[in-house]
């Protein structure tokens, strides 16, 4: 295993845990840590949430509902 591959599975084990302000003063940085470190953590209270990047391979809904970055509403979501 390369040292890349290795602290890729570090990183990944051991997520960034965020607070809720955090999180929302620094939304593109824990965006981009999602995308490149693996999976963060928002802590709120005693509740824990998960962010985990999933691609949207070559998928044109995909793709226009990342692009639009609104909330999904009943109808629209994929399936």
């Amino acid at each position: 295993m390369s040292e890349k591959q290795g602290n890729q599975r570090r990183e990944s084990k051991h997520p960034r845990v965020w607070d809720v302000l955090d999180a929302e003063n620094r939304f593109r940085e824990l965006l981009a840590a999602a995308a490149t470190s693996g999976p963060q953590q928002i802590m709120d209270g005693h509740r824990r949430f998960a962010l985990t990047l999933v691609r949207a391979k070559d998928s044109p809904q995909g793709k226009r509902l990342l692009s639009e970055g609104g909330p999904l509403e009943g109808d629209e979501f994929p399936g």
